[in-house]
């Protein structure tokens, strides 16, 4: 298991300064799993980032969290209403 002990004594605004976080990062800033990011993040509510075959997430993303894009069965949902 990786070991989060310098991250975890990072305030939370110290790792929203880094430019592109880890699942475990976002999770630490949202002080959530980081199983509830991934899950977040396959239902396309949080944007992130494939670089060289690494999930990263932007930390302007963590900002505009909240007002991201809807799921797909919320799409479905008001298109049929």
């Amino acid at each position: 298991m990786k070991d989060l002990s310098q991250k975890q004594a990072l305030p939370n605004s110290e790792i929203a300064k880094t430019e592109w976080l880890t699942v475990d990062d976002a999770a630490l800033h949202f002080k959530t799993s980081p199983k509830t990011i991934r899950k977040w993040l396959y239902e396309r509510r949080l944007r992130y980032y494939k670089i060289g075959g690494l999930v990263r997430i932007h930390h302007n993303d963590l900002k505009n969290f909240p007002t991201l894009v809807p799921t797909a069965k919320e799409i479905l949902d008001n298109r049929d209403a």
